[in-house]
């Protein structure tokens, strides 16, 4: 196997996971090789209508029906051969080795029968907000690319397209989150994005302790983290958040990006509909994630 301690970052796009990743890159005992996102490391590639290995050979395998996701009945041990080639080629000298995905939110039986001794950390946000920011970004793919789809593709996803986006992305958390639940034991961490946001130095430290470092130096490069949960209530840029605090090097957004209401904001109707809908999931989860939820 590896002599890394394998982690990885997943949730529902849009719901920090950018955030987190650039946070633990910045550590000293921390190494992600495989970037953006791991494509080309789990086979994600093209980005869509995978067909690379192992994941794009299992999309296509299953006729593009169950998405992106993947069971434990899916492991094969030329693919896990494989991951493992690609990780021994990667020479990563660290404690840790990890690897950012949404995609794997919906492989958490694949991903746990392919690296037993893992560690999973999914990223949670206020369904609200959540939706909002990736509302945004479906947006700006219809508007640019006419896509009619973006992020994780749960199973039968083509069933969920709907003409109303709002709806389609309701129903697309739905399916990924119900999933969750399903597997919520392969889930070693959750941490709440606000939370996060409050305090990033706490957070990190649980991290290296639920991974068996002690004593580690903490590096914490920024006065403060910039919460966006707010966002949904006064319209915001549609400009991706990760997009400009990567330009800018920075993990705070700046004043002149905060006043950008180039997208509307979310209407009562709009955030009635989408408590309506997603409440017993969310409350169901998070009575589920107590233990495991940093708080």
């Amino acid at each position: 196997m590896t002599t890394q301690q394998l982690l990885f970052i997943t949730g529902f796009q849009k719901s920090g996971t950018s955030l987190l990743n650039r946070v633990l890159m910045s550590q000293d005992f921390i190494e992600n090789p495989f970037l953006p996102e791991g494509k080309f490391f789990w086979g994600d590639e093209p980005v869509g209508n995978p067909t690379s290995s192992p994941c794009g050979e299992l999309y296509q395998k299953h006729l593009t029906k169950k998405g992106y996701q993947l069971l434990a009945e899916d492991f094969e041990v030329s693919h896990q051969n494989l991951l493992l080639k690609r990780i021994e080629k990667a020479n990563v000298n660290v404690p840790i080795l990890m690897n950012k995905n949404p995609n794997l939110v919906v492989r958490l039986p694949w991903l746990k029968k392919i690296f037993p001794e893992c560690k999973i950390i999914v990223v949670l946000r206020e369904p609200v907000a959540n939706i909002y920011s990736f509302s945004k970004k479906l947006y700006k793919k219809k508007q640019t690319n006419n896509d009619y789809w973006w992020g994780i593709k749960p199973e039968n996803w083509e069933a969920l397209i709907s003409s109303n986006s709002l709806t389609q992305i309701v129903s697309q958390w739905k399916a990924v989150f119900s999933f969750l639940v399903k597997y919520i034991d392969c889930v070693d961490l959750f941490i709440n994005y606000s939370s996060f946001c409050d305090s990033p130095e706490k957070h990190l430290l649980r991290i290296a302790n639920n991974i068996n470092l002690t004593n580690v130096d903490i590096n914490i490069p920024f006065e403060g983290l910039t919460c966006m949960d707010g966002e949904y209530k006064s319209g915001g840029s549609l400009e991706s958040k990760n997009i400009l605090l990567r330009r800018d090097k920075s993990f705070e957004i700046s004043k002149s990006n905060l006043t950008d209401k180039t997208y509307h904001p979310f209407s009562d109707d709009e955030v009635k509909f989408i408590n309506n809908e997603t409440d017993s999931l969310w409350e169901l989860l998070i009575n589920k994630t107590q233990d495991k939820l940093i708080q």
